[in-house]
Order: structure tokens, then sequence, then C-alpha cells
């Protein structure tokens, strides 16, 4: 595929693989047993067709770079107005407690405690939420792993 040619140096013909044709027998043994059909790809053939894929490789992989710094901005707007929505939408769930706590109860004092209860509530969920995932920061199995291998390891040594 060099230079924009659709065949390579080395493309056979269906019939050459096929092994029919309509020349004698003969005719086919000398045609293939001549040296430009038999010769290996050269190394210069070979270095040219590495370059051109890795040109194409290239190629591709900066265009696709280029399309992902694109939506990097796009990527950021998107997540600032989910935040938005989503603080929104929790300030809304809160509102509807807080007022249905005063429908139910009948005083604005059960009211602002429903929206306060439910603040509480949600903040001691991202706490135990956070402690899960600062347990995760700990690497808690690979911590055990090694002190099992370091402790099967000096067990093995103090056995003989």
């Amino acid at each position: 595929m060099v230079n924009g040619s659709t065949e390579t140096p080395h493309s056979h013909t269906d019939e050459s693989l096929s092994g029919s044709s309509t020349a004698a027998p003969d005719e086919h043994n000398m045609q293939n047993n001549s040296p430009e059909e038999n010769a290996k790809p050269s190394l210069f053939t070979i270095a040219t067709d590495a370059l051109t894929v890795a040109r194409s490789f290239m190629d591709l992989a900066l265009m696709e770079v280029g399309l992902a710094a694109q939506a990097i901005p796009r990527l950021i707007g998107v997540a600032i107005i989910g935040i938005f929505l989503a603080l929104f939408a929790w300030l809304s769930l809160s509102v509807f407690i807080g007022w249905l706590a005063y429908y139910f109860f009948g005083s604005i004092g059960w009211g602002i405690g429903g929206f306060f209860i439910l603040q509480i509530f949600a903040l001691f969920a991202c706490k135990i939420v956070s402690d899960m995932y600062v347990r995760r920061l700990t690497l808690p199995h690979t911590r055990s792993f090694i002190k099992n291998t370091g402790e099967r390891l000096y067990d093995a040594i103090n056995r003989d």
C-alpha cells in the first residue's frame, strides 16, 4: 500500500494461489521459479510498510486525542450542570419533607425540624460511605496478603 497503490509487491492473483491455470504444468513451474516471485520481501520493503503502518497509527491517535481534547470542556460543563441539578433536587426533596412535616403536625417548628433531620441523616450517610472509601485506601487485602506471605516465609525459613 505504498504510494496509494492497492497491491503490495508480494500480492498473488487468485489464479496463482489456487494453482489453476490455463498454462501447461511445465510452464506453470517455470513461472513460479522466477527469482522475482520466489524472492522474500527485502528489509527495506518491510521497514517501509512498518513505517506506513506507524504513520497511520499516529495519525489515528492524534485525531482521537484532538477529539478527546475537544470533549473535555463539554464534559466539565455537563458535570457542573449535573452538580447544580443534584443540589436543587436535594433541596427540593428536603423542602418537600419539611413541608410534609409541617402539613401533618401543623407546626413550622416540625417542618424546620424535618428539614434539619433529613440533612443530618444525609451527613451520616456520607460519613459512613467516606469511611468505607478511606478503609479501601489503606489496601487492607494487600496488607493482609503481605503479612500472611511474610509469616509463611518466616515459618518456612525457621522450620529447617
